[in-house]
């Protein structure tokens, strides 16, 4: 099959399968809805509702003040979106061995196994939901990760192409609200999760007709361009000699800042999807007319979230042409992440402020900054990592990157039990996490000195030319 020839209609189906299949998972605040109202965890209530009266019925559920079947969801997510790493730690190194058609089939698989979880979660077996949610997002990961081989096909746009799958992976949460709204009119949330699990067939579909055995490889345009690579593989493999093993990677200030950058902001990620539920109930005095609106609200707000993708993108590609005649190779390479960088670092630390302000409309505010913020945040977080270090290390380097983040994920968990352990608490929590979003402006600052830094640097080799400057080393700092 000509993939060249063919790449739209393959780009529109993986668009289809990331956007029904990528992200069931974000849309935990709804489903987490829809669990209270069937009395998942009520024995852990103290059946009180917010008026003193006494309730037994699941729907004043949703509405009752209840910390502990809160704080049990909460640690369902924590566990959940901490040991999907697992997965993409797995995912890859499979990925790489065995090629794109046994990865999809056995994550399909995975994905399955995940529905099912769900669908049969119950008063008896509440516990389900956990490594439901856990195949369900692990499963989601994989086909996000095999589905990016499709930005190889276009080699101008690649960037945009993979800030469209990122952003249809966050609208992807829509499909919960699907299932919230087939169950407000009846259809049980069983029977919608095996409406998904049949839906999802489409994917080994196409692993058999669209996408080869093994990988999709990105074809240079002309041979200039093969020059240049070959000239920069060069350059690469020098710049692996001289720093010796992958821990001098590892180990490089720019990588460790990074990852600190990220971790702060997918905690950020993770903790509100964990805690909207509950902010959302605090915001509107626990009327449970307003927390199901404003849940929709949340719903409908991601799935715009493939438009600030495909912004993000096109800005990337723009911030990369812009510098592309730039002598320096670090500048060449880091600039283009600066921008991105500062807008996803202020976007969270709005966001974190916001929280403060007790009123309902400012819940719109929130979800909007919220959307544009996740949008941003795994597109520059990638393509930061592939364009600043050599291609043989990036599968190690992006395992590190996101392992690290899943990890910090746990401590969310530890910060909710800490928000409902007095009065002051959520306060005080929330301040912890605006000071944290400040101190994520340290990574792009040191990017902007990096790059400040590198004009300084001139290399001679007879004469200056754009290709000398690929001998710069990428240990910083």
């Amino acid at each position: 099959m000509d993939l060249k020839r063919w790449r739209h209609v393959i780009l529109i189906w993986v668009c289809l399968e990331v956007i029904c299949f990528g992200g069931i998972h974000y849309g935990w605040g709804t489903l987490v809805y829809i669990l209270k109202d069937e009395g998942i965890h009520e024995d852990l209530c103290i059946d009180e509702a917010r008026d003193g009266k006494n309730t037994t019925n699941s729907t004043a559920a949703v509405s009752v003040h209840c910390p502990d079947q809160d704080a049990r969801f909460n640690l369902y997510y924590s566990v959940a979106t901490s040991a999907v790493v697992v997965f993409l730690i797995l995912g890859g190194p499979l990925f790489s061995k065995f090629g794109t058609r046994i990865v999809r089939l056995v994550f399909t698989c995975v994905f399955w196994v995940g529905c099912l979880m769900i669908a049969f979660t119950t008063t008896v077996t509440p516990w389900l939901i956990c490594p439901g949610l856990l195949f369900v997002a692990g499963g989601g990961f994989v086909f996000i990760l095999t589905s990016s081989q499709v930005a190889n096909l276009y080699t101008k746009r690649s960037s945009t192409v993979l800030g469209i799958l990122n952003g249809l992976m966050d609208s992807s949460s829509v499909i919960q609200q699907a299932v919230k709204l087939a169950y407000e009119v009846g259809i049980r949330r069983r029977m919608a999760y095996f409406f998904i699990l049949g839906i999802s067939g489409m994917s080994v579909i196409s692993t058999f007709v669209f996408f080869p055995k093994a990988f999709i490889k990105r074809k240079l345009e002309t041979k200039k361009m093969k020059s240049l690579e070959d000239l920069t593989q060069q350059s690469r493999e020098e710049i692996n000699h001289d720093h010796g093993k992958m821990r001098s990677y590892l180990c490089d200030p720019l990588y460790i800042s990074h990852v600190v950058w990220f971790t702060i902001l997918y905690f950020r990620f993770n903790y509100f999807i964990g805690t909207v539920n509950s902010y959302i109930k605090i915001v509107t005095d626990y009327n449970a007319e307003k927390v199901s609106y404003f849940t929709n609200v949340l719903s409908y707000t991601m799935f715009s979230g493939v438009i600030a993708s495909l912004c993000a993108g096109l800005m990337y590609d723009q911030e990369k042409r812009r510098y592309s005649s730039c002598i320096s190779e670090i500048k060449r390479k880091l600039m283009p992440a600066f921008v991105p960088m500062v807008m996803c670092t202020t976007l969270q630390t709005i966001l974190s402020a916001f929280v403060f302000v007790r009123n309902e409309n400012v819940l719109y505010a929130s979800f909007i900054i919220f959307t544009i913020f996740r949008s941003c945040l795994f597109s520059v977080a990638l393509t930061f990592v592939a364009e600043m270090f050599p291609t043989q290390a990036f599968g190690t380097l992006y395992s590190v990157l996101v392992t690290c983040g899943g990890v910090a994920s746990l401590v969310q968990f530890g910060l909710y039990s800490w928000s409902q352990s007095y009065r002051s608490a959520f306060t005080h929590v929330n301040i912890l996490m605006l000071i944290l979003s400040t101190l994520a402006f340290i990574h792009p600052s040191i990017v902007w000195l990096k790059c400040r830094e590198s004009k300084k640097q001139v290399y001679y080799h007879g004469k200056t030319n754009k290709l000398d400057a690929r001998e710069e080393v990428f240990t910083v700092l």
